[in-house]
C-alpha cells in the first residue's frame, strides 16, 4: 500500500511538472498561447509557420475581406487567428485577435490587445461577459491561465477621450426588427445582443439580422466604429432561447456597407464568424 502511495505521488509530481496542472488543453498550449503572446507582433508568415508545424488541422482564408488562421482537431477545438483591417483598410501586419472555442465544454473566448469577452452556449441560450485580460478568459475555459496576461495599454490622453466610446451602455440604439437586449461599446468595437421572432421563412429570419446592422451603420453613427459584434436569440418550439445567429463585422465591410458597397440580404458573404442555428439553414 505504501509503495502504491509512493507511486502515485512519483505519477502526480511528473504530472505537474509536464502540464504544471494548469490545466490547458493541449491545443491552447501547442498554439494557443504562441499565438496570444504574438498579439500585434507575430506576422502572417510567423503565425502560419507555427500552424501548418503543428499536429492539427489547418485552413487559411486570405481574401480582401479577411486574413485569418484556424486550426482544429478532433477534440472539437478551434483556434482562430484574425489580421484584421486597420483604419487605414489595410489588413494588419501582426496578429491583432484570437478566438478559442470548444464545442466539447460550449463555451468560448475572444481576445485582442484591446478587448476580451467570454461567451457560454448552452440550451438556454448564450451568456456573454466582457472581461479584463487574456487570463480571465482561460480561467473561463480551462480554470487556470498560462500567465499570458494581455491589458489594454494606457494612452496618455485616454482621459481625454470621448466617454462614449470606452464606457459601456452609453448610448443607445434602436433595431428595425427584434428587441434590442443590451448595447456594449468597448473603445471602437460595438456589440449588439438582440431577441428576434421567426419571419415568414428562414432565409428572411436570418436576413432581419443583417438590415439591423444597416440601419445601425448607415441611420445611427455605427459606421464610426472598426468592428460591430452581433448576436441574436429567440424563443425555441421546446420553450427555450437559444442563440440563432451571430457574427462579426470588420472596419472594411463597415465601410462598404456605408457606402452601399454591399447588398443587405447577402452580407453574410462578407462578415466574420458567422453562425446560423441548425433550424435556419
Amino acid at each position: 500500500m505504501k509503495k502504491r502511495l509512493m507511486l502515485f505521488c512519483l505519477v502526480l509530481s511528473l504530472c505537474f511538472i509536464l502540464t504544471g496542472c494548469n490545466g490547458l488543453s493541449k491545443m491552447y498550449k501547442d498554439v494557443g498561447v504562441k499565438f496570444a503572446e504574438g498579439m500585434g507582433n507575430m506576422t502572417f508568415d510567423e503565425a502560419k509557420s507555427i500552424a501548418e508545424g503543428s499536429e492539427y488541422n489547418v485552413e487559411i482564408t486570405d481574401n480582401d475581406q479577411i486574413t485569418r488562421i484556424e486550426l482544429t482537431d478532433k477534440n472539437k477545438e478551434r483556434i482562430s487567428v484574425y489580421f484584421r483591417s486597420g483604419s487605414n483598410g489595410d489588413k494588419a501586419p501582426t496578429v491583432s485577435s484570437l478566438f478559442y472555442s470548444s464545442l466539447n465544454k460550449d463555451k468560448s473566448f475572444y481576445a485582442s490587445e484591446f478587448s476580451f469577452s467570454t461567451e457560454k452556449i448552452s440550451k438556454w441560450g448564450v451568456d456573454t461577459q466582457n472581461v479584463e485580460s487574456l487570463a480571465a478568459c482561460e480561467r473561463f475555459m480551462f480554470g487556470a491561465t498560462s500567465g499570458v496576461i494581455l491589458i489594454k495599454p494606457q494612452t496618455s490622453d485616454e482621459n481625454n477621450s470621448d466617454t462614449s466610446s470606452v464606457n459601456t451602455n452609453t448610448k443607445t440604439y434602436t433595431l428595425r426588427h427584434g428587441k434590442l437586449l443590451n448595447t456594449t461599446i468597448n473603445d471602437d468595437t460595438l456589440v449588439i445582443k438582440a431577441k428576434i421572432e421567426s419571419s415568414y421563412d428562414n432565409k428572411a429570419t436570418v436576413d432581419q439580422n443583417y438590415y439591423n446592422i444597416e440601419d445601425i451603420i448607415k441611420n445611427q453613427g455605427g459606421d464610426k466604429y472598426t468592428e460591430i459584434q452581433y448576436w441574436a436569440v429567440a424563443d425555441m418550439t421546446d420553450g427555450s432561447e437559444q442563440k440563432v445567429v451571430s457574427f462579426t463585422v470588420s472596419e472594411s465591410v463597415i465601410k462598404q456597407i456605408a457606402n452601399n458597397e454591399i447588398v443587405t440580404n447577402q452580407m453574410g458573404s462578407y462578415v466574420d464568424d458567422l453562425f446560423i442555428h441548425a433550424s435556419l439553414s
